[in-house]
């Protein structure tokens, strides 16, 4: 009878690790671990090109149909002289990008713009101490054409903006940490841009002003809304056929703002978020405490909710708390570009090495990493265009990287 007992116990013992497997084998085949979430939404490097013999320091980059128009400098190692260029990558096949023209200029360029069959080029002459346009005929990617060069500004510009028929261009007066001027330039004759009015800081004159304190970090336009980012404030303003009209700043209360990306829903222009990446130094946003009870400050590197039509009606703590929630004490963000509620960090590690992180701001509340990409270096221009970012990193590579895919939109927080 001990036998049969003991085999009834061994039956009863490899039913149930069976029975185990089994579920386990059934779970990795369901929907929920056979395609996982991550799989799905997992960003993708679709293809890589060096550039590094055509320009080592990329500073931004435009897109204008099938064409990526990357600005910077290229430093020759047999005379040390620095080549101040602009490469054209032809992108219609993201996966074998390639570089298919390049030119140099004479001036140091801020700013870079592609329109329909121009690209307009911002530059600042050391000489002269003046900023101007050089203008490019682009109709044929392949050779470039500089058609005109106008010196237009009596002190640096920085950043450019086009929408329709206009441009906006942003300047300092002095230096770069002085007031912020306003030009408005028509782009009726594309080929030929004129101001048609200024808005600036002036005593003397009676012309409408408005005080933008340091230079302008990003310049974003949507239907008759214009968002200026700068050290320490977001400007907004509403464009009309003749006027341009400051109706509200915001303070980003940051230490120190490195970029801003701005993403527009819904169907008007007051539905939008604002990411800031930056650093908050010795607050209450980032303060942890640490194995001895004892309040350290990391710093508060990350990205922050600026402003967001979500938050506006929450109690004043409670937006303060979304506004300035640090991502992450361990990564320094640079560029930032977003879609709605997907953000796209761009910047180094702790051990120096060039990331690109993925974070769904969903929930505001609780923002979420989806995904990452190591990267050869330091990345200083991306934007996105369709389902890729566009990313170029100095003495390195350009990147064409597949966003990842996330639902799009906000959680009802209030």
């Amino acid at each position: 009878m001990i036998p049969q007992i003991r085999s009834a116990d061994s039956l009863i013992r490899i039913y149930l690790f069976v029975s185990v497997i089994a579920i386990i084998l059934l779970a990795f085949a369901s929907p929920l671990f056979g395609e996982s979430i991550n799989e799905k939404q997992a960003p993708e490097i679709i293809s890589t090109l060096n550039i590094s013999e055509s320009i080592d320091l990329p500073k931004c980059l435009d897109i204008n149909g099938n064409y990526v128009y990357i600005m910077g400098r290229h430093i020759h190692s047999k005379n040390k002289g620095i080549e101040k260029v602009i490469v054209v990558v032809d992108i219609s096949d993201p996966a074998e990008p390639e570089i298919i023209a390049r030119t140099s200029v004479d001036n140091q360029i801020w700013d870079i713009k592609a329109n329909g069959d121009y690209l307009y080029v911002l530059y600042w002459d050391y000489g002269t101490k003046t900023s101007g346009l050089y203008i490019f005929d682009i109709s044929d990617p392949v050779n470039l054409n500089m058609i005109s060069t106008k010196e237009l500004f009596p002190h640096t510009c920085t950043k450019m903006v086009l929408d329709k028929n206009d441009m906006f261009i942003a300047g300092n007066r002095r230096s770069l940490l002085t007031e912020t001027r306003i030009y408005r330039l028509s782009l009726d004759n594309p080929a030929n841009p004129v101001i048609i009015s200024r808005h600036f800081t002036d005593e003397r004159s009676n012309r409408k002003h408005y005080y933008l304190p340091d230079y302008a970090r990003k310049m974003v336009i949507q239907n008759d809304r214009l968002l200026i980012a700068g050290q320490d404030d977001i400007f907004k303003f509403v464009i009309s056929e003749d006027d341009v009209v400051l109706v509200s700043i915001t303070g980003n209360r940051l230490d120190y703002t490195d970029d801003m990306a701005v993403s527009f829903y819904g169907d008007g222009g007051d539905d939008y978020c604002t990411y800031i990446s930056g650093r908050k130094i010795y607050t209450f946003a980032n303060m942890e405490i640490d194995d001895d009870g004892k309040t350290q400050h990391p710093g508060g590197k990350g990205v922050y909710l600026a402003y967001s039509n979500i938050t506006d009606k929450l109690p004043l703590e409670d937006k303060l708390k979304y506004r300035f929630k640090p991502f992450g004490t361990t990564f320094t963000p640079g560029v930032i570009e977003a879609r709605q509620n997907l953000v796209c960090i761009l910047g180094l590690d702790d051990d120096m090495t060039g990331k690109i992180l993925f974070v769904d701001f969903k929930d505001p509340r609780e923002p979420v990493m989806i995904g990452s990409c190591d990267l050869d270096g330091n990345p200083q221009a991306a934007e996105i265009r369709g389902n890729y970012i566009y990313v170029a990193v100095p003495m390195e590579n350009f990147y064409i990287i597949k966003l990842p895919d996330i639902d799009i939109g906000f959680t009802q927080i209030i």
